[in-house]
């Protein structure tokens, strides 16, 4: 599976599809990651393709690949499908506990995801350090607090695990969506080794939600010099400046921006069409097919959205 090591999870795809024709029998490990490949490029019939074949061969009973399947259906939007997988599953170790509630996380269903975290330690399943990233960032997330500081606190006194550099960092975005910048600042003082870039990387960002000009200075400072190449931290900061009216200070960011040859990357999309999947990156021009592309957007501009925001999906009974 080195094209999924390498990110190049369309190839590892097609690979898969020539294996079966040469009659090649993928492993566990191979099926695993083909699911992460399918997910990660959202690919949901390739995805169901391959669980089709998972399910004819019985490998369907093996831990890892239970949860890389909850987590394809969860990310390739089909949230209903990663809970069935997930019910289904006769032994439910916690790695596919853990990928049920990263899906409930990345759909939104920030109290189903708490629901299932309580039922996982009803059943006696002890959460790994991995878990508790999950479950942490379900909080931050919610602006949900107690929630936050009660698993956080749990985690030393209760199942033994030493806090790393991502539960801090969850803890200080937490504190810092609900505007305690302060006390985010604090909880930083208070850490037992030295911050890292997702530790600033969450109070740069809070920073930029209020706006706090002076803590996202100091927070970019330190970002700068722990990832100079980074062109999200440049931005916040310079967004921070901008809606303060700070042009001078914009400008300076934006000179530091060229002298570290730092550019603002381009947006990219998927989207799976005849069992075909096409990527698209912002203003590419490369594609055969762009001149029918782009006057495809100039007839659909102006078409109404219809907004889903009010509709309830959290359903899983």
């Amino acid at each position: 599976m080195g094209c999924f090591h390498c990110r190049n999870f369309e190839q590892a795809c097609t690979y898969f599809q020539a294996m079966i024709r040469e009659g090649v029998e993928p492993d566990e490990a191979s099926y695993s990651s083909l699911f992460h490949a399918s997910a990660s490029i959202a690919a949901l019939t390739q995805g169901t393709m391959i669980h089709s074949h998972v399910l004819k061969t019985g490998h369907v009973k093996d831990s890892h690949i239970s949860s890389s399947l909850v987590t394809m259906y969860g990310k390739c939007g089909s949230m209903l499908d990663a809970y069935q997988v997930f019910r289904e599953t006769k032994e439910h170790y916690v790695v596919c506990w853990t990928a049920m509630i990263t899906v409930f996380h990345l759909h939104g269903c920030a109290n189903e995801a708490i629901e299932l975290f309580e039922e996982m330690l009803n059943e006696g399943v002890a959460p790994e350090y991995i878990t508790f990233i999950s479950i942490l960032s379900v909080c931050s997330h919610t602006g949900k607090i107690d929630d936050g500081f009660k698993y956080f606190n749990s985690m030393a006194n209760v199942h033994n695990i030493k806090p790393g550099l991502e539960h801090y960092a969850c803890m200080v975005d937490l504190l810092g969506r609900v505007g305690r910048l302060e006390e985010a600042c604090r909880f930083i003082e208070s850490m037992p080794f030295e911050p890292d870039s997702l530790v600033w990387g969450a109070l740069l960002g809070a920073c930029g939600k209020h706006a706090n000009v002076e803590m996202g200075r100091e927070a970019a400072e330190r970002l700068f010099k722990l990832e100079p190449d980074n062109p999200r931290n440049y931005m916040l900061l310079l967004n921070i400046y901008l809606r303060h009216g700070m042009l001078e200070e914009a400008d300076e960011v934006r000179r530091l921006m060229g002298i570290n040859g730092v550019r603002k990357e381009s947006g990219c999309s998927w989207i799976d069409v005849n069992n075909r999947t096409f990527v698209f990156f912002a203003n590419d021009r490369s594609l055969s097919r762009t001149q029918e592309i782009y006057g495809m957007l100039q007839k659909l501009h102006g078409f109404p959205l219809i907004s889903t925001l009010n509709q309830s999906h959290c359903g899983v009974v």
